[in-house]
């Protein structure tokens, strides 16, 4: 049984992922080349998922445990995301369209949470360090997504990335079955270990640090793929700007559980965040879209130790049967509050000044988020599991 439980978290991680590689990196080329948006309106229409997300956030992690049904749940939520994604085809309407999107997005949102959950409670306190033996497939997934779909793309537009998400999640859906149920947690002991995980000042330190780091991080993001376009890639090539970042953070994933354990999470933060700041700084002097390649790179450290490290320290700071609970309230700072502020700082500031200001506030916002995790934040503290 282990091992089925095994494989089918790696399965599941992986097809997600490939359903994201899919979609992600090609959402704003379809509302920029397709619906013919400006940067200002492309901001708020990004924004539909992560201002979604905040709303699904803590209502699907109360439902996940308080039923102990976290990958039946899971698979629920992708199915039904599956379903809704592709009606985006039947209908020319702006309207229609943002409310598909805002209805997908309520019920993607929570899987990826879901699944990281799911993972630390399979490995056990002990076991969290090989998270990333798990992670890794997230990586694998969206590495072959972006590889492959951008060339299809080039030939039958953009607008198939829905019916392409569909297919993927539906595989990931069919992988999460074997996983059992966990112990239930009432939603009185939830809301009182929530209120105890929220009271300790390193944890809100920590999330105010997370905050800044991923604003700036969503503002880029965002904007990434139309960067690129407007420098001249065609859809393949940005298909191998996003893979030659995935690529690289597999590297740092193979090796994290042996550096965590030399390191410690602070220090691993410290890393992620000091490359966050030094890749959108660098930026500013990026002059066509071929001189994006080495600054990919940095996503190796970017990913890998913000946003893993981000996940270990929430997880050891909160009480076993809140896990979920304390990963949506990260996640609601990452990538919902973080995203919407983001995608709206980013638009405005892109259609006023351009892309370099953008990526010059986003620089500066990351350095006060690696001061403030420098001077004010400790390594985290393990949580009792009693």
């Amino acid at each position: 049984m282990p091992c089925k439980i095994s494989r089918a978290i790696r399965l599941n991680y992986y097809f997600y992922a490939l359903a994201c590689g899919c979609t992600y990196p090609y959402l704003s080329l379809y509302f920029k080349e397709v619906l013919e948006v400006s940067d200002r309106y492309l901001g708020l229409m990004m924004m539909i998922r992560p201002l979604m997300s905040l709303l699904a956030q803590p209502f699907w992690s109360m439902v996940a445990d308080g039923s102990g049904r976290r990958s039946h749940l899971a698979a629920f939520l992708a199915a039904t995301a599956a379903g809704l994604l592709p009606c985006v085809l039947l209908t020319h309407s702006m309207a229609i369209i943002v409310a598909l999107l805002a209805a997908w997005s309520f019920f993607n949102a929570p899987i990826n949470t879901l699944s990281d959950s799911i993972t630390f409670d399979y490995l056990g306190p002990q076991g969290r360090q090989r998270f990333t033996h798990y992670r890794v497939f997230v990586s694998l997934g969206f590495l072959t997504a972006v590889l492959i779909i951008g060339r299809l793309y080039d030939r039958i537009g953009v607008i198939w990335q829905f019916p392409a998400y569909s297919v993927c999640i539906s595989f990931a859906v069919l992988s999460l079955w074997p996983v059992p149920k966990v112990p239930r947690t009432s939603l009185r002991q939830g809301r009182a270990s929530l209120q105890r995980l929220l009271s300790k000042p390193n944890v809100l330190i920590f999330l105010v640090a997370v905050f800044l780091i991923e604003t700036a991080n969503a503002m880029a993001f965002t904007f990434l793929s139309v960067y690129c376009r407007q420098l001249g890639a065609s859809n393949l090539q940005v298909g191998w700007v996003w893979a030659l970042g995935t690529a690289s953070e597999i590297v740092t994933m193979l090796f994290f559980t042996r550096t965590c354990n030399r390191w410690g999470v602070k220090n691993l933060l410290l890393v992620g965040f000091g490359a966050v700041t030094l890749r959108w700084f660098l930026f500013i002097f990026v002059r066509t879209w071929w001189q994006v390649y080495p600054l990919q790179l940095l996503h190796a450290f970017c990913l890998t130790y913000v946003y893993v490290g981000s996940v270990m320290f929430m997880d050891m700071e909160s009480h076993k049967g809140i896990r979920v609970t304390a990963q949506a309230f990260y996640s609601m700072f990452i990538l919902n509050i973080a995203g919407i502020a983001g995608s709206v700082v980013g638009g405005q500031i892109s259609q006023h000044w351009g892309y370099s200001r953008m990526f010059l506030i986003g620089g500066c916002m990351a350095l006060v988020a690696l001061i403030i995790l420098a001077t004010l934040v400790r390594n985290p503290q393990p949580e009792s599991e009693e």
